[in-house]
């Protein structure tokens, strides 16, 4: 049956531009339908760092590509600002306001809803995005509620400006999706910053302000303004899709195909971390797989991303909980501040620079299964040490990390974290060490 576009693609998120502008680089023909809306769509790019406002006027950059509404059209997207609802499937057919629109294929990219928390009513103010943030009007006491990479990355963001920040993540942890020594040195770093964790209480203090107390000592703590940061799947109620889960991250195969043969979904709706490596990686498999054939599975544990915390973080693989949890005979081999945390937390003082630098590597059943690094250089260090999970850390060892030049600084860890593996490979007791000792045996009496 004859079909007016290849995909069709339900956006609203900077992966949904990412998909809608690689099939039409392909030469596919392709809709992004994308609900209105001045606000951006990804939570690691609504941060006051001096983008928020190109961002909101539609202007999403990846590198040197520009994802506007122009830009995708220039490129050969049609894009209608309108919300869609699904009429039917096999072909994909779609009702964006006045017209009816079909294609071969669907792919669900949208925006993640507003996190809600059983909190007091208190705290159920409207969640503010930068274009609250204007120079002339900051707050100077802000409330941060949750607990992912973007509320640490709008913690960074008010803190570089001399905000007060209190946070209020579910639980008492944050980051809960890095590794547990990641977690602990960003905590000891915000501390030390005099970020403080709250709680809500019942009340509204005096002028309208909101009510706090500190989760240490139960002491009131004022705030002018409080900003939900996570965010949760989006409601798919209104989309007339029958069968599909309307809360909750959809359930998706290796290919990113749903339970609808020809629909795919990427980003917010399966859950997780909004991080702009992720949603592209994703944008490109499933939009591969939807326009050809399944060819492409995505690996999670084969991706990585940067944190832009106070010293930058960046992530590739497992944590060392994940790989205890699934794979047999973990290592970890690791250098810097983390080092005694196991025993102590880490005493930083809050005078001081707060810079640190660490290297973690997980090694499972003889491979390298995670990196975790923190330090200034950590997004180009992770994207060099990212192709080697999977094999042996032999190959990174006999590797030279080009781009790191400061020996005393996280390329000096990840040294010391790679030392610590080869000793430990040739300890007394170790299999090597033994076969070593024999085979000298063997050559001294001859």
């Amino acid at each position: 049956m004859p079909v007016d576009y290849d995909l069709a693609i339900v956006g609203g998120t900077l992966a949904g531009r990412w998909a809608a502008l690689h099939a039409a680089q392909m030469g596919a023909r392709v809709v992004l339908a994308e609900p209105p809306s001045p606000q951006p769509r990804l939570a690691s790019e609504t941060l006051p760092l001096g983008q928020g406002a190109a961002l909101a006027e539609g202007v999403m950059g990846h590198g040197s590509v520009v994802l506007s509404v122009s830009a995708l059209a220039v490129n050969g997207v049609d894009v209608v600002l309108e919300s869609p609802v699904f009429e039917a499937m096999q072909p994909v057919r779609l009702r964006v306001g006045d017209r009816h629109l079909s294609a071969r294929r669907g792919l669900l990219a949208m925006a993640g809803a507003v996190r809600r928390y059983d909190l007091p009513a208190v705290m159920a103010c409207q969640p503010c995005t930068p274009a609250d943030f204007s120079a002339t009007a900051w707050p100077q006491r802000v409330a941060l509620v949750g607990a992912q990479a973007a509320t640490v990355e709008w913690a960074t963001a008010l803190i570089q400006r001399g905000i007060a920040v209190t946070l209020v993540p579910p639980g008492q942890r944050i980051l809960p999706a890095e590794d547990i020594d990641i977690q602990r040195l960003v905590t000891a770093q915000l501390r030390a910053l005099g970020v403080r964790w709250g709680m809500p209480t019942h009340g509204v203090l005096a002028d309208g302000q909101i009510g706090l107390k500190a989760a240490a000592d139960d002491r009131p703590i004022s705030v002018e303004r409080v900003v939900l940061t996570d965010s949760s799947p989006p409601d798919l109620a209104g989309l007339n899709l029958p069968g599909l889960a309307t809360s909750g991250p959809l359930s998706v195969n290796a290919y990113l195909q749903t339970q609808y043969s020809d629909l795919y979904a990427i980003g917010a709706v399966l859950g997780g971390e909004d991080r702009l490596a992720l949603a592209r990686a994703e944008a490109e498999i499933a939009t591969e797989n939807a326009l050809f054939w399944h060819r492409r599975v995505l690996r999670y544990d084969r991706l990585h991303y940067s944190l832009r915390a106070l010293t930058p973080i960046g992530r590739a693989g497992l944590t060392e909980q994940q790989a205890r949890r699934y794979c047999n005979e973990v290592a970890v081999y690791q250098s810097g501040a983390a080092g005694q945390l196991r025993s102590a937390p880490v005493m930083l003082d809050a005078a001081a620079d707060c810079a640190m630098d660490f290297c973690k590597l997980v090694v499972a059943d003889g491979l390298l299964v995670g990196v975790h690094l923190m330090g200034e250089s950590a997004e180009v260090a992770i994207a060099l040490l990212a192709p080697y999970l999977g094999q042996s850390p032999d190959r990174l060892v006999n590797a030279r990390v080009n781009g790191l030049e400061d020996s005393n600084g996280l390329a000096g860890q990840i040294d010391g974290a790679l030392a610590q593996y080869r000793d430990r490979r040739w300890r007394p007791g170790t299999w090597r060490r033994d076969w070593a000792e024999n085979w000298f045996n063997w050559r001294r009496s001859r």
